[in-house]
């Protein structure tokens, strides 16, 4: 009796456990079915979310698709604060920073993703606020400061969102002002001596007319080491306003505006979690780039290359600005069809200068990790000044028919995009007789709309060309190549394997100085789009070019050119090459 009674009492200790281990089970994976609004209310019921997936106000519960909601209590609930942190928490969604971007997130989902903010590529998940699609992911980390709720669409959802959704969509929906005084304040403070602090308040001005200020400010230190500088990197720092506002303009209109302004400075570059420097030292991240962090140095980090632009002071780090305005203006036009319009602008400036290969050379098969060598302009340095803004006007008519039998949605979109890129690439090569490396600059660039230009270049020589209206993109050749004693600079040439030898200070004899010193011609000829003639001078040799009108550098002159420009091209005045 007493062995029967011992077993049943250790049968009964497992059975406890194992029920108290399910319960906890299915409390932590609760969380990820936020699709099923899992918050059970205090009366035993369900926490219901309204969404707008389908492009109409409905429970979640209804929408037939496949869905995450997350309302703002259940956002907070589970500590998430930016749109990064989604991926925590949504099946099938990959959530990462952009390569060295802080500010930028690669969305993946059902596999469609990419890592791309330049204007030549759109993401096939794409982040909408407030219904206004954001066409560049330069800075869709959004920080959560005041949402109503957040949706995760797993796509395609191109038919109700327009574009760019072949993978799905991440919705932010921010909070309407409220008709009645009120508010929240709250302050943070976190590892890394990370401190953060929000507020918003509601400011009623009539029975139905009111706005809303919110704002945000936060600031860390960065949790990786830079053990060559002293700085702390990957931060994640910015501050945001926005004004919304809301009105009952009379029983049937509404309407609900907003302006935001956003900045996001944090980087989110390559770290170790041992000092390359001091293998045996591995408790923290670390990094070893000798560039240093900051925005924009007094003279150029990267001299003597001739770099274009402002880009060409920037130091290490991520920064973006963010205006967004959005307006949608509702009508009833019954009592089951409403009409919205939905004006969107968003302007997006990004800036940065990223070490992707942490101050080091290339690694190799054969030196996986490069010796530690802190290149003060870095390993392999972008530098990138973006200007990114869009307008988006949508039309939206749904409602439904036959008594609730038919529900429908329809209308049209409209977007324009202006983007400008401007942006280099660094390049340093570990010489034990240069101190810093040899800096070379792959190439300077501008991408503009359908426009290219671009630049090439060795140390301290400078190429760009454009011909009329259309800009041709130059392919770089072999750098600083010695030929039977001559130096072979950088050549461009279209339809040709051709280069240009000659020597420094002066022409080699043995080219044909009426054919521009180009084995050639008929390359050159093809390079400028057409023309008659062109001369030859050599680097630092002497030439003139005879003819009325010439372009140097995209700046038009008149008469003779200077000495040791390269080669030229006259073709109605338009640039055709240039190589120095």
């Amino acid at each position: 009796m007493i062995a029967m009674t011992e077993t049943r009492e250790r049968e009964m200790k497992r059975y406890l456990l194992a029920t108290a281990a399910a319960l906890c089970t299915g409390t932590f994976a609760m969380p990820l079915h936020a699709q099923t609004a899992d918050a059970e209310t205090t009366t035993g019921g369900i926490d219901d979310i309204v969404v707008t997936a389908q492009r109409r106000s409905e429970s979640v519960q209804d929408v037939p698709i496949a869905i995450s909601a997350f309302s703002a209590d259940q956002l907070s609930s589970q500590g998430v604060s930016n749109t990064l942190q989604l991926g925590q928490f949504v099946p099938n969604m990959v959530s990462q920073n952009n390569t060295g971007i802080g500010s930028a997130n690669a969305f993946y989902l059902r596999g469609l993703g990419n890592t791309e903010t330049i204007a030549t590529f759109d993401p096939p998940v794409g982040t909408y606020v407030d219904d206004i699609y954001l066409s560049r992911q330069n800075a869709n980390n959004i920080n959560l400061f005041d949402v109503e709720r957040v949706e995760v669409l797993r796509g395609p959802q191109g038919t109700l969102f327009g574009r760019n959704t072949t993978g799905g969509a991440v919705n932010v929906i921010l909070r309407k002002p409220d008709f009645e005084f009120g508010g929240f304040a709250e302050i943070g403070f976190g590892r890394f001596n990370k401190k953060i602090v929000r507020g918003s308040v509601d400011l009623p001005l009539a029975d139905t007319f009111a706005v809303k200020l919110s704002g945000y400010w936060q600031d860390d230190k960065g949790f990786v080491k830079n053990v060559t500088t002293g700085d702390r990197l990957n931060d994640d720092d910015g501050w945001g306003a926005r004004i919304g506002i809301r009105g009952d303009l009379s029983p049937t209109v509404r309407w609900n505006g907003s302006y935001a302004h956003i900045v996001a400075n944090g980087e989110n570059i390559l770290n170790y979690q041992c000092n390359p420097a001091n293998p045996a030292d591995c408790k923290g991240r670390f990094v070893t780039t000798g560039l240093p962090e900051g925005n924009n140095a007094e003279t150029s980090p990267y001299a003597p290359l001739a770099i274009r632009g402002r880009k060409a002071n920037y130091l290490l780090g991520n920064r973006t600005s963010t205006d967004l305005v959005t307006s949608n203006l509702e009508i009833d036009l019954s009592d089951t069809i409403t009409l919205n319009a939905i004006t969107g602008f968003v302007s997006q400036v990004q800036q940065y200068g990223l070490d992707f290969f942490d101050g080091r050379s290339a690694p190799s098969l054969a030196a996986p990790n490069p010796a530690v060598r802190a290149f003060p302009r870095g390993g392999l340095t972008f530098l990138n000044d973006g200007q990114h803004d869009q307008f988006s006007q949508e039309i939206k008519l749904n409602g439904s028919v036959g008594d609730g039998l038919i529900d429908f949605v329809g209308g049209a979109f409209y977007l324009v995009e202006k983007n400008r890129t401007d942006f280099a690439d660094v390049l340093s090569i570990f010489n034990p007789a240069v101190p810093g490396g040899i800096p070379l600059l792959l190439g300077d660039r501008i991408l503009e709309d359908a426009r290219q230009l671009a630049q090439f270049s060795d140390p301290g020589f400078v190429e760009r060309g454009e011909v009329g209206d259309e800009a041709f993109t130059p392919r770089p050749g072999h750098v600083g190549e010695v030929v039977g004693g001559a130096l072979c600079g950088l050549w461009v040439a279209v339809g040709a394997d051709k280069c240009a030898k000659t020597e420094v200070g002066d022409v080699d004899p043995g080219l044909d100085a009426e054919e521009g010193g180009v084995e050639d011609r008929a390359a050159f000829l093809q390079l400028a789009g057409g023309g008659d003639d062109f001369a030859e001078r050599g680097l630092g040799g002497a030439g003139v070019h005879g003819g009325d009108d010439h372009v140097a550098l995209g700046q038009r002159h008149d008469g003779v050119a200077a000495a040791g420009q390269g080669f030229e091209q006259e073709a109605g005045g338009a640039l055709a090459g240039l190589v120095h």
